[in-house]
């Protein structure tokens, strides 16, 4: 059974350990054969501008009570509307369960019942092969791909939304 953990500043440890099972993301989004060990505190301490830390989400997502996950969702991100997806990250050795899908099934009740929201947008990276994931759950691509400069990698990034 999946179940999400609020995650803070605390829990800064586990979280990078299960970055630290998700190594294709890493090169994907940076070009890298490895997770920065910064990569957790960035994760739980990044907002975008006029965005308070109440209203950012970070969960451990937990398959029958074993950490396998994470997920960081914004409330009210880019208008209040909206929630935004910035990560939604299964370790690799969790693939193809449907640990993914589920984990993506219980945010959006959580955003729908909880944050009381409609709109969900997020944003891929195209050097990560996961625009049929997204499309599969109902998203469209909206706007321009952007560019995208990661650490040791450069490629586009490109916005979706679904309304629920």
């Amino acid at each position: 059974m999946i179940t999400f953990k609020r995650l803070t500043l605390d829990d800064t440890a586990i979280l990078q350990s299960v970055l630290e099972r998700a190594l294709k993301y890493s090169f994907y989004a940076d070009g890298l054969d490895y997770v920065p060990k910064e990569s957790a505190k960035t994760v739980l301490i990044e907002i975008p501008p006029g965005i308070s830390y109440e209203d950012k989400y970070v969960f451990l997502v937990l398959n029958d009570d074993s950490p396998v996950g994470a997920i960081d969702v914004i409330n009210g991100y880019p208008d209040p509307e909206t929630a935004f997806i910035g990560l939604l990250l299964i370790a690799e050795d969790m693939h193809g369960l449907g640990l993914g899908r589920l984990s993506y099934e219980k945010l959006e009740l959580f955003i729908r019942d909880e944050l009381e929201l409609n709109n969900i947008m997020l944003a891929y990276l195209e050097s990560n092969p996961v625009e049929g994931f997204w499309s599969k759950l109902g998203y469209s691509k909206i706007e321009e791909k952007r560019p995208y400069n990661g650490l040791n990698r450069k490629t586009f990034s490109q916005r979706m939304i679904k309304i629920i």
